[in-house]
């Protein structure tokens, strides 16, 4: 999973002419920023099922689809 998830993307966006447009921009802050607010509500304490993280996976996706 690792191997799919970082480095092949890294060899695409290198490799090839990639521009980043504000559709792109805006799907990378929104996922930055999810992840933020995982992190922060699972180490916090206030989030002691990680079926609330899942929620919140799937909902970002939704959204971005």
């Amino acid at each position: 999973m690792v191997f799919q998830g970082t480095l092949l993307p890294a060899i695409g966006i290198l490799l090839t002419p990639w521009q980043p447009r504000i559709e792109v921009l805006t799907g990378v802050f929104v996922t930055l920023l999810a992840a933020g607010w995982l992190r922060v509500n699972t180490q916090g304490g206030r989030t002691r099922n990680l079926g609330a993280a899942a929620e919140m996976a799937c909902c970002m996706w939704l959204i971005l689809q």
